[in-house]
């Protein structure tokens, strides 16, 4: 049984061990814990979940058979049932016939409203985890690239629309990062504990091999792979695991772990080969193969450049590397202003992509990614590095990064710099409070920082006293920390994208759109000056302040470079 287990590179004594392991446990009872005798009602409540993967038509009648607590099953299926040795504890999911019928319902409701056309694919799962399986065994960056661009153009020979939830799979996300429930959050025990009620092993069992080899992937599939089936499951699609695994991270509420539990049995119980060992490791949301989510856009750019180009079945796929850069940048561009791949590889299929900086652009509702200062300690390396330069210098402020959007139907969000939607975190804000026209602005979006607020003082307050309001299901008359928003830059107006005008030019833009309300919404301290002692007067100002340092900044230029000048405490 050993020899028939795949393998990566260098990791064949150990799965080999894995998989003798398992055989030699199959038949072994848990010690110390006897097994009591169950009925046929029973046991055939406890393997329901561990066959849910397989044939349709036995699921469904196996489903039929315990909600209605009926006995009489086929001689066959029980003789299977019999046959199938199990040294874990039952499942226990369904207690009693309605709990069973309830969760299944409830279970098969989560699959339905995720039942979304645009993550359809009939990619076979197990040709994505071949690829995983390649890219674990190999180190070169270049081969990688080469990898996932080639897979990526087959699967769009087949349709286009496989590249959306296959992109998600490689880069280990459900989504994109401002859609909220799309987290996970299963721990180590409860994938044990499903693993064990699955393959028919006790967590004592699964528990000294983790903390022999410290991969569940690895258990899963050495587990799997021993285990007799009843049925031929029917295989997994690249778009079965995309909505069952969108599915358990939306799932909360009663009851919430053990439906999320059936979905991941759905899917192990039809794993084959080496997918139960990648299901495991992204449901624990870390593949471990080394594949980094830059290199699966470099891969992407060059995958939709060939099928731009009507170049997929060419024995010839080289791209001249001017080329390859700029259909790079045109992603990279794209994904920084929508950080979201369903819209910009759609963007990229409709229109091209060297079309992207046309079609898929920032728009009010979709949080951008925030450029990155370059960390500088003293003022002369500033000077050194904008020299012959026009830059300007702000008060870096200790709070909490808050970009503002307005949107079209007056509805306010604000994302945090990973662009996590915080709205409900600060329910005293409202940004249309602090706009000049309301009748003439449709929408915006503003970059801030949220800073902890004396009023009565009107000074600033420390991080680690904003860091003490609740960050979820805040109520107004709860919040005893007021916060006042630094604004510093403004990135669309009324559909118009500014961030290709200099900061000069938004800075205008920014005090034409919005007005100053003290202790609520106030622009940035800001200089502009290239003397030194000026500078230094101006960072140990920006100190006794209450903030970090400074940041400089670019004055003229659409894409500015900005610096970050440390302050130091004083007195």
């Amino acid at each position: 049984m050993s020899s028939s287990l795949p393998s990566s590179a260098g990791k064949k004594p150990k799965q080999a061990t894995l998989a003798r392991f398992f055989t030699s446990m199959k038949n072994k009872p848990t010690e110390g814990t006897p097994s009591p005798k169950k009925s046929s009602k029973h046991m055939l409540e406890d393997r329901m979940d561990n066959v849910s993967g397989e044939e349709e038509y036995a699921t469904k009648k196996l489903k039929q058979t315990a909600v209605t607590h009926t006995v009489a099953a086929p001689s066959s299926m029980g003789s299977n049932f019999s046959s199938i040795p199990s040294s874990a504890p039952s499942s226990g999911v369904a207690d009693s016939p309605q709990q069973s019928q309830r969760l299944v319902g409830e279970v098969e409701d989560a699959l339905s409203s995720n039942n979304n056309d645009h993550y359809s694919s009939n990619i076979p799962y197990s040709e994505v985890c071949e690829v995983f399986n390649k890219i674990e065994a190999i180190s070169s960056r270049l081969e990688i690239i080469r990898i996932c661009s080639d897979f990526f153009i087959k699967i769009m020979k087949q349709s286009s629309k496989n590249l959306i939830p296959t992109t998600y799979l490689f880069i280990n996300r459900l989504g994109p990062d401002y859609e909220a429930g799309l987290e996970l959050g299963l721990g180590e025990n409860l994938l044990m504990k499903t693993i064990s009620e699955t393959c028919g092993k006790s967590m004592s069992q699964i528990k000294l091999k983790y903390k022999d080899i410290g991969d569940l992937g690895e258990i899963a599939m050495g587990a799997r792979n021993v285990q007799p089936t009843m049925f031929k499951p029917k295989p997994l699609t690249v778009g079965e695991v995309f909505k069952n695994l969108r599915a358990i991270a939306k799932t909360q509420g009663k009851d919430s772990q053990l439906k999320k539990m059936k979905l991941i049995k759905r899917m192990l119980t039809a794993c084959k080969g080496i997918e139960a060992k990648f299901l495991i490791r992204s449901l624990e949301s870390k593949l471990r193969i080394g594949l980094a989510e830059k290199t699966v856009l470099i891969s992407l750019s060059k995958a939709l450049l060939l099928h731009d180009e009507n170049r997929e079945d060419s024995p010839d796929k080289d791209v001249p590397m001017d080329v390859l850069e700029s259909a790079q940048q045109k992603i990279r561009d794209a994904f920084c202003q929508v950080p979201n791949y369903e819209i910009v590889i759609n963007s990229c299929l409709e229109h091209g992509i060297m079309n992207l900086d046309k079609y898929c652009t920032l728009r009010p509702g979709i949080p951008l990614k925030p450029m990155l200062a370059k960390p500088t300690k003293a003022i002369n390396e500033v000077l050194d590095r904008f020299q012959g330069e026009t830059f300007t210098s702000e008060y870096k402020y200790d709070g909490e990064r808050a970009q503002v959007h307005l949107l079209n139907d007056g509805t306010m969000r604000i994302y945090s710099r990973n662009g996590e939607n915080m709205t409900e975190r600060y329910p005293e804000i409202n940004i249309t409070d602090f706009i000049q026209d309301l009748d003439t602005t449709k929408n915006l979006i503003l970059d801030c920082e949220a800073v902890a607020w004396d009023k009565d003082q009107g000074k600033i307050l420390p991080f680690q006293v904003l860091s003490t309001r609740k960050r979820k299901d805040v109520e107004l008359n709860d919040v005893k920390v007021k916060v006042c928003l630094f604004a510093f830059d403004i990135l669309c107006y009324n559909d118009e994208r500014l961030i290709n005008k200099s900061l000069k030019e938004r800075r205008e833009y920014l005090t034409k759109v919005t007005k100053v309300v003290p202790g609520e919404f106030q622009y940035a301290t800001q200089i502009t000056t290239n003397n030194l002692d000026e500078l230094q007067k101006f960072l140990d100002e920006s100190v006794n302040h209450s903030c970090e340092g400074l940041m400089v900044k670019m004055l003229e230029g659409p894409d500015p470079i900005m610096n970050q000048v440390k302050g130091q405490e004083t007195g």
